[in-house]
């Protein structure tokens, strides 16, 4: 419960101090000089804003004719990080006033002291821009990240820290953070690409397997058709049609009797040899008559059924066809089924075609990070360009101070009567 009013308070005091800096400077916009030194005498010397306090605190005991006050700010801020942007003018300003203070040699020191300062960091400038690269840029900024990636404020843009306080300018800048977000957006979309493309090399897979079971199964089913000896009932199915066909041009009634009629036809022709082999007496006489009797009824059965048997073998050839058309039909449909697999080519297809769709995309992808990367450098590359020509506006007043001081004294260590510090 404490630590949650804790917060609130922290933010007040936050934004109190804020509107004191704030007021302050309208002050010094106007020169009441007095009116800011009140204000920002009060601020305290931990907060948030206590460097531009400071540094405030020094304009304006400068303007009121207070160098010793605006020496002794400076000079609090002299023991802290110099080179946050806005604090570059400081070795200056303390220069300057400690040369105000008519203490040239002490001012002269300065002015070097800041010379050097100002060449070692432009120097130091020069090497990050050399060294300028994503990585190298991407190691000063800290993000918040949770599994799920970088996380977003409710504007939407990126929750990130400088490690380099020298970045913060930079990074509060809105096209920055446009550029930076769109940069993650872009290597989100990257690597959706490249986690859809690994996939690709399982759908192959899948399809050789699929391809490969298929072709198991092309063999087994040819195996089932061989055994099924196709060509051999075929020929069988054509050699009874002609022989039909030839019964019927012949009138051949024999041909289209019944089982009936055939087990008939041969009780009679075992009779017939029969009574081939027996004596002609008047017993066999009579048996003979018999059977010349039982063959001209056969005969004439035979004849009186032939329509009747005619019908039904035709009948039943009819049938055959049939059956025999569905089959070569049914072994047609599996040959064309085992050569082509329309299904098989159309998923290859598809997956192809997602494939070249995808590396398109990929390359749209890697041009537009190429783009950010090159507008996010070229921006911090901007700023550090813009420092180091504020930095060399310093050197180049530094040294002309340094030169000036130096002629003075040199002149007064020529003319001791002239007075001394």
């Amino acid at each position: 419960q404490s630590a949650d009013s804790a917060e609130p308070e922290a933010e007040r005091e936050g934004l109190l101090d804020r509107a004191r800096l704030s007021l302050a400077r309208l002050y010094l916009r106007d020169d009441r000089f007095d009116a800011a030194l009140e204000i920002l005498g009060d601020m305290p010397l931990n907060g948030v804003f206590a460097d531009q306090a400071l540094f405030d605190y020094a304009v304006a005991a400068a303007g009121q004719g207070r160098p010793d006050r605006a020496l002794d700010a400076l000079d609090t801020l002299s023991n802290r990080n110099l080179f946050l942007p806005w604090r570059q003018q400081v070795p200056f300003a303390r220069a300057y006033v400690l040369e105000q203070m008519s203490r040239p040699q002490r001012a002269l020191s300065a002015f070097k002291q800041a010379a050097d300062l100002y060449q070692a960091r432009i120097k130091e400038l020069d090497n990050i821009r050399n060294e300028l690269s994503e990585q190298s840029l991407m190691a000063q900024l800290d993000f918040t990240r949770d599994s799920d990636g970088i996380l977003t404020d409710s504007y939407g843009r990126l929750r990130v820290q400088p490690s380099d306080f020298g970045m913060a300018e930079v990074l509060a800048s809105e096209t920055f953070q446009q550029a930076l977000a769109e940069l993650n957006e872009l290597y989100q979309m990257q690597s959706f690409i490249a986690e859809r493309q690994s996939r690709f090399e399982s759908f192959r897979i899948m399809l050789e397997t699929r391809e490969q079971q298929r072709q198991v199964r092309i063999a087994e089913t040819r195996r089932a058709l061989e055994n099924q000896q196709a060509d051999q009932w075929q020929t069988l199915h054509e050699e009874f049609r002609e022989t039909i066909a030839t019964a019927l041009a012949e009138d051949d009634a024999q041909f289209f009797m019944t089982a009936e009629q055939k087990a008939l036809r041969d009780k009679l022709n075992e009779v017939e040899e029969t009574l081939a082999g027996l004596p002609d007496d008047a017993t066999t006489a009579s048996q003979r008559e018999t059977y010349r009797r039982m063959r001209a009824y056969f005969d004439w059965w035979i004849a009186d059924d032939y329509g009747v048997n005619r019908w039904a073998a035709q009948k039943q050839l009819r049938e055959l066809d049939r059956e025999m058309q569905h089959f070569q039909a049914q072994r047609q449909r599996v040959e064309t089924l085992m050569s082509d697999d329309d299904r098989h080519a159309e998923l290859a297809r598809r997956i192809s075609a997602s494939e070249s769709e995808l590396a398109t995309l990929g390359q749209e992808v890697a041009v537009a990070l190429s783009n950010a990367r090159r507008i996010l450098l070229s921006q911090v590359d901007s700023m550090l360009v813009a420092q180091q020509e504020e930095l060399n506006g310093y050197l180049v007043a530094s040294r002309h101070a340094q030169a000036r001081l130096a002629d003075q004294l040199f002149r007064r260590s020529q003319n001791p009567g002239a007075g001394d510090e």
